[in-house]
């Protein structure tokens, strides 16, 4: 993604809004617009900002446009914390057919005719921020709302990075015009009896990437200590040879926890990283629908809250007699591991096609 930058002082009452319309190596491009349809980021007003989509400025008309399909756009503050936009998202939809914005939802935004017989789109409505020596705005993508449904089975969620900081007097701003398409893949899952009997080909085809990656989990023993974490920490050894240390993993998971849900948890979560490290995971984008409510988490997300949990002081007395109030909170988060290592009903992929198909609203 090459980023925008735009510094502006406040005093000439211009802003900046900043889109970079990159996913992987798409073709074509979606860029902010005065009326004449050419590439600009400084604005004298909301009214004069139109967004384009099609080939990128000055190319060809023949020239590869953006993948067809129906995107939804809303405008942020830089960090993209705060929504400026002020109307439905259902009325920010633009559909591009022929690799050009074509068409947007009845009663949408108001459209001026574009390069390469496309329209562009007028952003407003959005909320004013603050005049400020560089003060930004930020044009996004967003997931469609809630009830579009591109395929069955089929979810979506924005490709946008999940954090972003960007300092006011020099906005540097990284965003993807685009959403991407996920599908239900239970296929994907592998449980801890998998990784402790059948694993161990795939383990060593990797080694010692799958050492290193689960010594640095905090995964947990069937060891409570009330006294403090001594011995309740699990780990390969990563000097050993594949075998013996295969046989500690093994044996690791296969063990009785004892009642010590801290380990529970931590042997199900050892499972779902050898699956990213080592197993299907490893090569696909992943997301996972954590309560069964048609919302995605990627994967990276869940498994650093989790390992928050574990890293916890608190997890090393969580044994029958332990900390009450803390097996709580983490047999709520294993009860969402186990569902993903056993049957795969949560787990969500990357389409290998791209759905098209017209607005629904």
């Amino acid at each position: 993604m090459i980023p925008n930058r735009s510094r502006l002082p406040a005093a000439i009452g211009a802003f900046a809004l900043l889109v970079t319309p990159a996913l992987g190596q798409i073709p074509g491009r979606a860029f902010t617009t005065k009326h004449q349809g050419d590439s600009a980021e400084l604005f004298g007003s909301a009214a004069e900002a139109y967004l384009a989509g099609g080939p990128r400025p000055g190319a060809n008309c023949t020239a590869p446009g953006l993948p067809d399909g129906t995107y939804f756009f809303q405008v942020t503050d830089v960090s993209g914390s705060l929504l400026l936009s002020s109307d439905d998202v259902l009325q920010r939809a633009v559909t591009v057919r022929a690799g050009v914005i074509a068409s947007v939802v009845a009663g949408g935004h108001p459209t001026l005719p574009g390069p390469c017989s496309s329209l562009i789109v007028q952003i407003a409505p959005y909320a004013a921020l603050p005049e400020l020596d560089g003060t930004a705005y930020c044009l996004a993508s967003i997931a469609p709302a809630p009830g579009y449904v591109g395929s069955p089975g089929g979810r979506w969620v924005a490709t946008s990075p999940r954090s972003l900081k960007a300092p006011a007097t020099d906005p540097d701003v990284k965003l993807n015009f685009n959403a991407l398409f996920l599908v239900n893949t239970p296929e994907l899952a592998r449980s801890k009896g998998y990784w402790s009997n059948q694993g161990a080909g795939e383990l060593q085809a990797c080694d010692p990437v799958w050492r290193e990656t689960i010594n640095a989990l905090c995964l947990r023993t069937n060891f409570s200590n009330p006294k403090g974490q001594a011995g309740t920490l699990f780990t390969v050894s990563e000097a050993d040879p594949f075998a013996t240390a295969f046989a500690q993993l093994s044996d690791y998971l296969t063990a009785p926890a004892n009642g010590v849900i801290a380990n529970i948890l931590s042997t199900q979560y050892c499972a779902a990283n050898l699956n990213a490290s080592c197993g299907p995971f490893s090569s696909e984008t992943v997301y996972i629908d954590r309560f069964a409510d048609g919302v995605l988490l990627s994967f990276e997300d869940l498994a650093a809250l989790t390992l928050s949990l574990l890293c916890d002081p608190r997890s090393a007395n969580t044994g029958p007699d332990g900390d009450q109030e803390w097996r709580e909170v983490l047999m709520g988060c294993l009860n969402e591991w186990d569902t993903m290592n056993s049957n795969g009903g949560s787990i969500y992929s990357g389409a290998t096609t791209r759905p098209s198909f017209p607005s629904p609203y």
